[in-house]
């Protein structure tokens, strides 16, 4: 069964930028103006459906991926809305995430998730969604 109620509009909401449309001192009358550009309709699974959308990345060929807090799981649509590939799963071990936040890619190969929880990265296959590695990172007192 094909769920399609989600929808997709953060991050696709272009923000005009009121310096450049306003002048450097003047504001414009009723505040910055946002504008919805796209909106795509995501075609998940009962398996696989995303529940609280947490970030999302667009790569180079217009897929994007969508991290998701509720299901701990980053996955990978099409520009259609298919869903192509699903990353991680809940849990403390490899490859698994307990507090996914963010998403960067590396290249077309290499998807990065950070967990919060497990100040760390989780490294995968953005094709397969194989996990590769994980890499911790210390977040110090200084840099918060």
């Amino acid at each position: 069964m094909l769920r399609s109620s989600a929808r997709v509009e953060a991050g696709l909401v272009g923000l005009l930028s009121v310096a450049g449309l306003w002048g450097c001192r003047a504001q414009p009358p009723n505040g910055p103006e946002l504008r919805r550009v796209l909106t795509v309709v995501l075609h998940e699974k009962d398996s696989a459906y995303v529940a609280g959308p947490i970030s999302f990345t667009i790569s180079g060929g217009g897929e994007f991926i969508v991290v998701d807090k509720f299901s701990r799981r980053g996955y990978r649509f099409d520009r259609n809305g298919d869903l192509l590939v699903v990353y991680g799963r809940p849990g403390q071990g490899p490859g698994e995430l307990e507090r996914p936040f963010q998403s960067f890619a590396s290249g077309d190969t290499l998807l990065g998730i950070i967990d919060d929880a497990k100040q760390s990265v989780q490294v995968y296959n953005t094709r397969t969604g194989r996990f590769i590695r994980s890499k911790r990172y210390m977040v110090t007192s200084a840099q918060l």
